[in-house]
């Protein structure tokens, strides 16, 4: 399971360009991983259930109606005032700090990269057999039916680009694309027209 969260500080990093020269990076992605092991703990082992639950409401921040969380990074909060215990979260999160972290929607709404990316990782079988794997998004509310007996206005048609396919008044985006740049963290998703 792959949750999404922005990081208020960001991690930096650096790396030397084509040309030599050290260019240094902030990235605000935040990527909690939580594998089937992690959801499913032995008797006893309860900190996978609250780190879910951290992570949820990391996710959950949005900004102006809910505070930001904070993720603790090597370290645990034990709990006080009505605060819930916070479990260290460096098994599950993407980052090498603790962070103050928002709604993971404002720079990944449409987190599919980390899906993709899981998708071509895992191998069938053991064997290397081929499968035919599917993966389903669904939007809650496509904005209504559209009648096949309207014609469009040619106003409000936006012209196609390789990113954005959208009709004014409808979905953001009505075609969804392989990420082109793959943030810090996320698994890397390999495009069907790649070998």
């Amino acid at each position: 399971m792959y949750i999404t969260t922005t990081l208020l500080a960001g991690e930096t990093s650096r790396f030397t360009d084509d040309y030599g020269t050290l260019v240094a990076d902030v990235d605000h992605h935040g990527l909690f991983t939580f594998t089937q092991d992690a959801l499913t703990p032995p008797d006893g082992e309860g900190d996978s259930l609250t780190a879910l639950a951290l992570a949820a409401r990391s996710s959950a921040s949005f900004p102006a109606a809910f505070e930001p969380s904070f993720v603790p990074f090597n370290e645990q909060i034990p709990a006080e005032s009505g605060i819930p215990r916070r479990p260290d979260m460096a098994r599950y999160a993407n980052v090498t700090r603790s962070h103050w972290a928002a709604d993971g929607g404002i720079l990944a709404n449409r987190p599919l990269a980390p899906l993709l990316g899981a998708v071509f990782a895992r191998p069938a079988t053991p064997e290397g057999r081929e499968v035919r794997r599917l993966l389903a998004y669904v939007v809650p509310d496509g904005g209504g039916t559209a009648n096949p007996q309207d014609v469009p206005d040619k106003d409000k048609v936006v012209e196609r680009t390789d990113d954005d396919c959208s009709v004014e008044g409808g979905p953001e985006r009505s075609v969804v694309a392989v990420d082109r740049e793959r943030p810090r963290g996320y698994p890397q998703a390999q495009r069907p027209d790649q070998n």
